[in-house]
C-alpha cells in the first residue's frame, strides 16, 4: 500500500481519513509486534513446558502400547 501514491488524487477530506486508516494500521502492527517481542523474551519457558507436553504425550503413547500388549499376552495365556 504506497500512501503517495494515492493521496494525491483525493480530497483534502479523504486524505486525512486515508492518513487516519493507516495511522490506525500501523499502530495495530506495532502493538502485535510488541506483544511478540514481549513473548520472546519468555519464549525459554514456553519451550520448556512444550517439551514437557511432548516427554507426556510420548510417556501416554509407551503406555498405551505396553497396555495393550499386556492385555494380549494375557489372551494368549487364557
Amino acid at each position: 500500500f504506497c500512501l503517495s501514491c494515492s493521496l494525491p488524487r483525493k480530497t483534502d477530506m479523504e486524505r486525512k481519513i486515508e492518513i487516519v486508516q493507516f495511522s490506525s494500521r500501523t499502530r495495530q502492527l506495532f502493538v502485535r509486534l510488541l506483544a511478540l517481542v514481549k513473548w520472546a523474551s519468555n519464549a525459554g519457558k514456553v519451550e520448556k513446558c512444550a517439551v514437557c507436553m511432548l516427554d507426556y504425550s510420548t510417556l501416554h503413547q509407551t503406555l498405551s502400547k505396553w497396555a495393550y500388549t499386556t492385555r494380549y499376552y494375557l489372551e494368549l495365556c487364557t
